[in-house]
C-alpha cells in the first residue's frame, strides 16, 4: 500500500503489531492513562517546534512532519487500547459537527 492510500484501518492494524513485534509489548501492557501520557509528550514536542515557528526560528519542515506523524501514531495506539477504531471515531465526530455548523454535506 502506498503512503497516499494508507486508511486508518490499515494504519491502526499495522500499528498494533508494530507495537506488538517491534517493541515486545501488547498494547493492552499499557493502560489508557499511559499512552495518553505518551500522546502529551509527542504533542509536547510539536507544540515546542510550532512555537519556535511563531519566533521566527527556523524548524525543518521533516522535524514538523516527524512529530505530528507520532502524535497521531500515540493517539492511534491510545484508541485501539480503548478498543474504538481511530477511522470510525473521526469519521463520525467529523461528520457531527459538520452539521453542527451548517455544513452537513461536507463528510468523510
Amino acid at each position: 500500500m502506498s503512503e497516499a492510500n494508507l486508511s486508518f484501518y490499515e494504519f491502526q492494524r499495522v500499528n498494533q503489531i508494530r507495537c506488538e513485534k517491534g517493541f515486545k509489548s501488547a498494547v493492552s501492557d499499557w493502560n489508557a492513562l499511559e499512552w495518553a501520557g505518551a500522546l502529551c509528550g509527542e504533542a509536547g514536542e510539536l507544540a515546542n517546534l510550532c512555537k519556535k515557528l511563531r519566533r521566527g526560528e527556523h524548524v525543518d519542515i521533516m522535524d514538523l512532519s516527524d512529530e505530528i506523524a507520532d502524535v497521531f501514531t500515540y493517539l492511534d495506539l491510545l484508541a485501539t487500547s480503548l478498543g474504538i477504531s481511530t477511522g470510525a471515531a473521526i469519521a463520525s465526530k467529523f461528520n457531527r459537527v459538520s452539521a453542527k455548523r451548517g455544513c452537513p454535506e461536507i463528510t468523510v
